[in-house]
């Protein structure tokens, strides 16, 4: 699965190293190809904890694995991007083999040292004009 760590508010709560309101853990699965189709779920906000609404999420096999397109709406972070816009931001791979269970075998992030509940782990996304 993918995992997508955001920061809406990057400049309100930069030295903050615990989750607000503000930070979202959004999952993506392409599900197991046999019966469970892909599939996105939201754990941060704690508010809108749930499978994530307005997410197009499309998986296909490969030979290698699998294909992932996502297209996620700023609207689930509550955020409306501009030019010049900072975000705190994480990409992670995280490999789980076992069915049924949420043990991770492997994972691998965009950032060194990430940490889920500190975003001052995270990168920085940085909108900037084509």
């Amino acid at each position: 699965s993918i995992e997508l760590l955001f920061d809406g508010d990057l400049g309100g709560d930069f030295d903050s190293a615990g989750l607000s309101d503000d930070d979202s853990q959004l999952g993506l699965s392409p599900g197991d190809f046999s019966g469970v189709g892909a599939d996105t779920y939201l754990w941060f906000p704690r508010t809108l904890q749930g499978a994530s609404t307005g997410v197009s999420l499309a998986a296909r096999k490969t030979a290698a694995g699998y294909d992932l397109e996502a297209a996620i709406p700023w609207s689930l972070f509550g955020v409306r991007p501009a030019t010049g816009a900072r975000y705190g931001f994480l990409l992670s791979l995280n490999d789980n083999d076992q069915p049924g269970t949420a043990t991770q075998q492997s994972m691998i992030s965009s950032t060194t040292g990430r940490r889920l509940t500190n975003p001052t782990t995270w990168a920085t996304l940085d909108l900037r004009a084509p």
